[in-house]
């Protein structure tokens, strides 16, 4: 196994299990505004933290 890289942060990953349609949707969201499906799920989870909050730019790559 390699070891991370010093001045990068550490990334996680995350199993979601979703329905055949909710899948369906992502990827057609995923399509639609030109991301991976991945980095789609990052965004929308840094989006919903900042409901009513100003946040940074959310649509900068995870």
């Amino acid at each position: 196994m390699g070891r991370p890289v010093a001045g990068r942060e550490e990334k996680r990953s995350l199993r979601v299990e979703m329905s055949a349609a909710d899948f369906e949707l992502l990827e057609q969201a995923s399509t639609l505004f030109g991301v991976g499906k991945s980095d789609l799920v990052c965004r929308l989870v840094r989006a919903s933290g900042g409901v009513g909050i100003e946040q940074p730019d959310v649509w900068t790559f995870c």
